[in-house]
C-alpha cells in the first residue's frame, strides 16, 4: 500500500526578494498514525538537482509535527491523524530560481540506537529569488484559519512582516 503524500498546505510565493523571510510561513502536512514524525525541507536548483553546499536557504530546515485533533477513522477502526509542520523563518541568501523539497521521516525511539525511516517527498513549484522585490503574499482565508489553529495548538507562527 503506497504511503500517503505530503501536502503543501501553505505554498511559497512565485517570487521573493533576497533575504526576505517567507510569509506566510510554509506549512506541510502528512496523514499518519505515528507519534514521531519529522519533516525536512531541502533546496533544489531550478532543474531539481541538490544545490551546492553554500546553503542558499536559511532558517528552520527541520520541523516536528503538530496535531490538530483526530481527522478520520479508517475502515479497520484505526484513527488517522494529519500532522503539520511549520517552517516559520525560511529565507534565501542567493539570487536564483529554486524548488523546495519536503521529506517526511518516522523516528523509532524504541530501537537502539533510534532509527529513521523515510516515508514520502513532495516539491513546490519554482520560486524566483530576486535582488529586490516589493510584492507581498497574503494568506488566503483557509491559510489564515490553519495558521490560527496551529497557533492555538501552541505552534509558533510569526507575525506578518511590517511595511
Amino acid at each position: 500500500m503506497p504511503s500517503p503524500p505530503i501536502r503543501i498546505e501553505i505554498k511559497p510565493p512565485a517570487a521573493i526578494g533576497l533575504g526576505a523571510i517567507l510569509y506566510p510561513p510554509l506549512v506541510v502536512s502528512y496523514a499518519n498514525n505515528n507519534l514521531h514524525t519529522i519533516f525536512e525541507v531541502r533546496l533544489l536548483d531550478h532543474t531539481g538537482a541538490q544545490t551546492s553546499t553554500q546553503h542558499p536557504l536559511q532558517g528552520t530546515l527541520y520541523g516536528s509535527s503538530w496535531r490538530l485533533g483526530r481527522d478520520a477513522e479508517g475502515l479497520n477502526g484505526a484513527t488517522t491523524h494529519t500532522e503539520y509542520a511549520v517552517f516559520p523563518d525560511l529565507r534565501f541568501t542567493q539570487v536564483g530560481t529554486y524548488v523546495l523539497q519536503f521529506n517526511v521521516y518516522e523516528m523509532d525511539y524504541g530501537s537502539a540506537p533510534p532509527t529513521t525511516t523515510y516515508l514520502a517527498t513532495t516539491r513546490t513549484l519554482r520560486v524566483q529569488v530576486l535582488p529586490t522585490y516589493h510584492g507581498r503574499q497574503q494568506p488566503s482565508r483557509r491559510e489564515t484559519e490553519l495558521l490560527d489553529r496551529l497557533s492555538e495548538a501552541g505552534c509558533f507562527i510569526p507575525p506578518a512582516p511590517r511595511g
